[in-house]
């Protein structure tokens, strides 16, 4: 039996974030040959869903870093998330439209996870039929872990409305974080059961694994009294996942990082150049203008030594992962000079996809991130050594002429997090859940804005900026939700 009685309401319940109903068509499936689509149709249709501009197609990774310590401005922009970049975002409360389509694409992707794990009928001896519900619990629970991250409290959505006035009547309150971790964790256990496919760019067992341990390192920011189990089952799940996985080596980074699939990857969205946005391609944001990218912002030169007394994270020498040069297509990190004659070192990790300028294949769940949260268990639990041979396994395939070391402290661990995952939208959230401080400083190294994640009103009482509000126009349409999160 087919999954068509998930499309049942597919083309009234549309892009619905968590109260308010902007009505379109879910799936690009003629609704007189429902009977004819396909579960892998379907599962697609959820992927498809992430890839939006407002998710990961573009701005949810951005917000992990712009506003960070690792971005700095260019010397000409077009103004593009200004305010995140200033620390500025009580603005999101007035409903700007990329924060809002943030909010939304996230819910409508819950929306379609939904729609399929509230399908009745189904035959559960159908294999593709089952992986399809494994599907859905992955996404469903991938995408609460981004709210989770990003907003923390949100309406916890568990059903899909499959008439106009069902969506109209959908108020839901907001949920506690322990209360949607607990869901996600409950999705998490339901998406490895069901799941077969071993494919890279749908879910598989092993992210599902994956997801868990990042989700139980979040846990511990809300709950630190689980630090302790937490960080056992991390280690257990990253024993399991290490015989499956291994890392880039150094000289073929950049490549890597242009490419679909690797030995490294574990999850990732695939973009193919028919799914490029032209100049809103992922990439471009952070590509040089020589390179035909519009390149608002740039790596901080506080990581290239540019400023020997302010050097950030240890520095970056002989760090295949900002290898510079001045040819683009080469290195990770393409310089020019700026009119004072100082560096300007663009981002080109996105540079190109599929033969398409900043087009990217998101790769959103790596090996490293299980190492460095095997690591960063070990330290919890007081196995310095353990620690420090799993940071030995990571730089080892990162760093050139590098000596291994045998011991190494959490900050160690931070810092190599925030090297790693340079640029994909982690920075923020690792800040705030290892509680340091933010500091953005413009391309000269001057200081412009900070933020102290334990004040839960932000340092300037105008929003903790580490966390998102939630969209004002979602509080107007829904009086459930009568106050906004951190202070907002």
């Amino acid at each position: 039996m087919k999954l068509y009685k998930i499309l049942l309401g597919a083309a009234l319940v549309g892009a619905m974030s968590s109260c308010t109903l902007d009505v379109e068509p879910q799936q690009n499936v003629d609704v007189e040959n429902i009977e004819s689509v396909l579960p892998q149709d379907l599962v697609g249709g959820l992927y498809n869903r992430m890839q939006e501009m407002g998710y990961y197609g573009r701005n949810f990774n951005l917000y992990g870093d712009i506003g960070t310590d690792l971005i700095s401005a260019a010397p000409s922009t077009s103004g593009r998330f200004e305010f995140h970049y200033e620390l500025k975002k009580n603005f999101a409360t007035t409903g700007s439209d990329a924060d809002k389509n943030t909010f939304d694409a996230i819910y409508e992707v819950i929306s379609n996870a939904n729609l399929i794990l509230q399908a009745e009928g189904l035959d559960m001896e159908d294999s593709d039929v089952v992986n399809a519900i494994g599907q859905a619990y992955f996404v469903r629970a991938f995408a609460y872990t981004d709210l989770l991250k990003a907003y923390g409290s949100v309406p916890l959505v568990l059903s899909a409305p499959t008439t106009v006035e069902e969506a109209i009547a959908l108020k839901p309150e907001l949920a506690s974080r322990s209360e949607i971790f607990t869901q996600v964790y409950a999705d998490i256990d339901n998406a490895i059961k069901n799941i077969s496919n071993t494919s890279k760019i749908n879910a598989t067992v092993d992210a599902a694994k994956a997801l868990k341990i990042r989700v139980m390192l979040f846990e511990n920011e809300l709950n630190p009294s689980k630090a302790s189990d937490n960080a056992t089952e991390i280690i257990n799940l990253a024993d399991e996942l290490s015989a499956n996985y291994t890392l880039t080596p150094i000289d073929k980074l950049f490549d890597y990082y242009q490419g679909e699939g690797g030995a490294e990857t574990i999850f990732e969205l695939k973009f193919a150049s028919n799914q490029g946005r032209g100049s809103n391609n992922y990439g471009n944001i952070y590509g040089s203008p020589d390179a035909g990218m519009y390149g608002d912002y740039i790596a901080s030169p506080l990581l290239f030594h540019a400023h020997p007394d302010t050097v950030i994270l240890g520095g970056v020498v002989n760090d295949a992962r900002f290898e510079a040069s001045e040819e683009i297509g080469k290195t990770l990190i393409y310089q020019t000079a700026d009119k004072d004659g100082s560096t300007l070192n663009w981002i080109m990790k996105y540079y190109s996809h599929d033969n398409t300028i900043g087009l990217h294949t998101p790769k959103l769940l790596r090996y490293a991130e299980v190492l460095l949260a095997k690591a960063e268990a070990h330290l919890i639990k007081g196995e310095t050594t353990l620690a420090a041979a799993a940071i030995n396994e990571l730089r080892q395939n990162r760093i050139v002429g590098y000596t291994d070391v045998t011991t190494v402290t959490l900050q160690d661990v931070y810092n190599e997090a925030a090297k790693e995952f340079a640029f994909e939208g982690h920075r923020m959230w690792d800040l705030r859940r290892t509680k340091q401080e933010v500091v953005v400083t413009d391309r000269t190294g001057v200081e412009i804005a900070t933020e102290d994640p334990t004040v839960e009103g932000g340092v300037n009482n105008e929003g903790q900026q580490t966390w998102f509000p939630i969209p004002e126009r979602e509080m107007l349409a829904n009086p459930n939700i009568p106050e906004n999160n951190w202070g907002y």
